[in-house]
């Protein structure tokens, strides 16, 4: 009789191991499924309202124009609203306009606190990398402000936001 109950004990921590493997796969499947809807749903926005989206490579605000670019920031209704971890990035957003979206690697005002934490800050102003998508005007007014405050944007691509 000990002999079955150890075979029955050996065979559930398999069969459950073997069950949680399948449950992980298909959480991380459906999260790439969840990621992929989410990026049509953005590209059939951008067709419909015209979007328009410029993304900067690495940029660094001049530590001294930090305050000025963050005043100018807020001037445009823009705040900080969350931390993506699926994306990796902080999201900024605008009031009463859910079209546009900046996304950024680092906090430039918080010692540009990297996305990963663990990863630590590299000095006010620090960006890292940037995405904005929006209506026409206003990504461009954001996109001046930006290029005029930087110290330092090792590259710019207009049309697109693939660094991030």
């Amino acid at each position: 009789m000990r002999t079955n109950l150890n075979i029955v004990k050996e065979e559930q921590p398999n069969n459950l191991d073997q069950q949680l493997s399948e449950l992980f796969r298909l959480i991380d499947k459906t999260n790439m499924t969840i990621r992929r809807l989410e990026r049509q749903q953005r590209e059939q926005q951008i067709k419909d309202h015209e979007l328009h989206e410029i993304g900067y490579d690495l940029t660094l605000i001049r530590s001294r124009s930090t305050n000025r670019f963050m005043e100018k920031i807020s001037d445009l209704d823009i705040y900080l609203s969350h931390r993506d971890d699926q994306r990796c990035c902080y999201i900024w957003k605008r009031y009463d306009d859910d079209l546009f979206e900046m996304r950024t690697g680092a906090l430039p005002h918080c010692d540009g606190l990297l996305f990963n934490i663990g990863q630590g800050s590299r000095g006010k102003g620090y960006m890292s990398y940037i995405g904005l998508t929006g209506k026409r005007e206003i990504v461009e007014k954001v996109s001046s402000i930006i290029d005029k405050h930087a110290e330092y944007i090792k590259d710019k691509e207009i049309g697109s936001n693939s660094y991030i």
